[in-house]
Parts: C-alpha cells; structure tokens; sequence
C-alpha cells in the first residue's frame, strides 16, 4: 500500500528578489517551478507562502499521494528543471523535510487565516505525549481553525514503513484566524501552564506563520 507524504520545502529568498518586488507571486522563476511541480504525477496539491516574520523565508508544502511518487519526481528530468528555476531566487540551499499528514482531513488549517508551522528536533522521550497534552489546550482555543501533528524526517524512505538514518523531527501545523489570535492564545493561562513544559522536552524549535496560498 503506498504511504501518504506532505514534502515541506524550506528557503530563503536572495535579498535582491524581496528588494524588486516584496511578493514572489510575479516572479517568473518561482511561477515556472510551480508549473513543473504541478505537472507531477502524484501530486494531489501544493500550498506555499512566504512567511510573516521574514518575507525572505519561503515555505512550499507539497501534497504526495504517496512517497514513491515523491522519489520518482526527485530522480526526474523534471526535478532538474524545479531546481534551476529555484536556485534562481533562492540563497543557500533547500531544506526539505517528510511528514505523513494529510491537508485533506483539516483544510481549515490551510485555507482560513495563517498557518503556524512549527518544526521541533532533538526532543526527549517525554515529548510527544506532553505535546499531544497542550494540543487539546491549542486546539480549543479562540481563534484556532485545527491541528495537525505528526513525526517527520528529514529524507523520505523508498520502503514504506523504512526510517533510513535520517533525522527525527516532529512537525506541527495550526490554523489561526489570524496573528493577533495567536498572541492572545500565548497570553492564556492554557498556554502558560503547557508551554514550558514543551519547551523542557526539546532541544530546537522553529516557528512561523505563513498565509497560505494554494498552487
């Protein structure tokens, strides 16, 4: 049976692009990256957007119906012209990392208001019980639009079911109607009982919101 994937790429934009035009919505190169990745067998749907704290930071949450459709389109001629169209635009290099959520069972989460992705590594034994935990307090606060969770990887796996020796993330995806929900959310006695107790599980944590936009 074939596995479900999200692929979330992650990039920054050179400095030169956001200075020309503040939104990568115009930009031919990003657009004909699009382009190619939407003629992709396998792919169900795409969302990207450039992230609310820095418009240089550029998140692309691609849809797998499954991860051998993901390792096809990576050792593809068209894979090749994907990235040639990116290292245009991009400075560094991509990250990407592998999640088995499904943005078919909570759109809300993509489609209303922001997405706070939330990128955790390094975490202890503890962790994911104590974040399935403040995950109820997340979920029924105002202004929340769902969750979705699960433990990512940093390569995907040409087995179903196989790990590799990649690394071990956990991913966190939450709709918010809006930032100033969010902040209010962090100002609950919900979040100020849970948060430290999160934070105490884990080594790193990357976060941002980024208004989605679907490819």
């Amino acid at each position: 049976m074939a596995s479900q994937s999200m692929e979330i790429f992650m990039f920054d934009v050179q400095p030169r692009i956001i200075k020309e035009t503040q939104s990568l919505l115009t930009n031919s190169e990003w657009n004909d990256a699009l382009s190619t990745l939407k003629q992709q067998d396998g792919v169900r749907t795409a969302y990207w957007g450039q992230t609310v704290e820095s418009q240089d930071k550029v998140y692309l949450l691609i849809d797998w119906i499954s991860a051998q459709h993901c390792v096809k389109f990576k050792q593809s001629q068209s894979f090749k012209s994907f990235l040639a169209n990116l290292y245009l635009i991009i400075l560094g290099n991509v990250r990407s990392i592998y999640v088995p959520i499904d943005p078919q069972m909570c759109l809300p989460i993509f489609h209303d208001g922001l997405t706070e992705i939330a990128i955790f590594s390094s975490y202890n034994s503890s962790f994911i019980e104590t974040f399935d935990s403040f995950s109820s307090v997340i979920e029924s606060s105002p202004g929340c639009t769902g969750i979705v969770k699960d433990i990512a990887r940093s390569e995907i796996s040409r087995e179903v079911g196989g790990n590799g020796g990649s690394e071990r993330l956990y991913v966190a995806m939450i709709g918010w109607l809006n930032l100033g929900a969010h902040r209010i959310a962090m100002e609950s006695k919900g979040f100020k009982d849970n948060v430290p107790s999160v934070e105490a599980c884990v080594q790193d944590i990357i976060v941002y919101h980024v208004k989605m936009i679907m490819v």
